[in-house]
């Protein structure tokens, strides 16, 4: 993905960064259903992924990655678990950076734009819910 489509999709998701997503019958948390990782510089950058469970700090997944310029962006294709989910990711020299689930309704994208200056920024947006597959992982 390119610098303008990634500017095209954080525009329109900004807003449910800034103000959540909504939904009837809330459960405190939003469920994450995309996940991806964007380099928006012109070098590669060397970014690790943590993804845990909120409540009990087990580890629902973990990777080193190296983010290229073209493309410069990256699909965790998962289906993630209905749960309050804490997203960490980090230059590889530089220090952890966050998103939690929790405060947030319905279903979200969660995008992690990880720059050569070592800071990560998270967007997200509103996603198709529900999931299909509630497990996806092999650990």
């Amino acid at each position: 993905m390119k610098r303008r489509q990634f500017l095209r999709v954080t525009a329109g998701g900004g807003i449910g960064f800034l103000t959540g997503c909504s939904s009837t019958g809330s459960k405190g948390y939003a469920t994450m259903q995309e996940f991806s990782l964007v380099n928006t510089g012109s070098t590669v950058v060397p970014v690790e992924l943590r993804i845990e469970h909120t409540d009990t700090g087990e580890i629902v997944h973990t990777e080193t990655r190296e983010l290229t310029v073209d493309p410069g962006w990256i699909i965790i294709d998962c289906v993630w678990p209905d749960a309050p989910l804490t997203v960490m990711v980090r230059h590889q020299d530089g220090e952890w950076n966050n998103f939690k689930t929790e405060d947030r309704d319905g279903c979200v994208g969660v995008i992690a734009q990880v720059r050569r200056d070592q800071r990560t920024s998270f967007y997200a947006h509103n996603a198709e819910c529900p999931i299909d597959d509630p497990s996806c992982h092999t650990n």
